[in-house]
């Protein structure tokens, strides 16, 4: 299966300072992503209870559109829903209110909570940013995998992202590669085929700074 046959399957299927060293982010396991599930019929306007979800785990491609991964749930902590679930749907930050949404990110008094790194735009501490990277990968040949590194989040600070830049290893030819708009698909995808598995630094970059991390490459 191709890359672009990758991209299209999993759409039918389904803010920032440059720190000093790059910091690793929880790995989605590369059998799959943790993604958040209600366990339970639960009404539009009900903030949901830790009794109320629950995780499972789906495939990464799935990821290219809005689930809300295991490890950025505290971002819609105290979030009323906009929608009504089902038991055993998937939540997904359309579920909520996009200002909601961004009001969470961007809460200096919700700082603590958070397991990764703040990030800072014009001098005012923010809590951690609810993006992250995932990729899928398909074997092309006996050596190689075609490979699609990507960004998942919520839409209203993905629209905030000017470009994404990956870093492949260095045995690439141009190595540094950058995903800018208008070009873009929305989760700023970056194709391309490779033998073995390896750390990707990933960068950020918004209109007010920029925020960095590593990506483990899985296959």
């Amino acid at each position: 299966m191709t890359v672009l046959g990758l991209l299209a399957g999993a759409l039918l299927a389904g803010l920032f300072l440059h720190p000093a060293k790059q910091t690793l982010l929880p790995s989605p396991s590369c059998s799959g992503a943790a993604v958040i599930v209600a366990n339970r019929k639960i009404d539009s306007g009900t903030v949901p209870e830790p009794d109320m979800i629950g995780t499972t785990t789906v495939r990464h491609e799935l990821m290219l559109g809005d689930l809300i991964g295991e490890e950025v749930a505290e971002f819609i902590a105290g979030i009323p829903l906009k929608n009504s679930l089902r038991r055993g749907d998937l939540l997904r930050w359309s579920d909520f209110s996009p200002e909601e949404i961004l009001d969470s990110a961007t809460t200096p008094d919700k700082i603590a909570p958070r397991k990764v790194h703040a990030v800072f735009t014009r001098g005012q501490a923010l809590p951690s940013t609810p993006l992250r990277s995932y990729n899928v990968a398909s074997r092309r040949d006996e050596k190689y995998h075609d490979c699609l590194v990507f960004i998942s989040g919520p839409a209203v600070v993905l629209d905030k992202v000017e470009c994404v830049e990956y870093t492949l290893h260095e045995t690439f030819d141009d190595p540094h590669r950058r995903v800018c708009r208008p070009e873009a698909d929305p989760n700023f995808s970056l194709p391309f085929s490779a033998w073995g598995t390896f750390d990707i630094p990933v960068k950020v970059i918004m209109k007010y700074g920029e925020m960095e991390w590593v990506h483990g490459l899985h296959f």
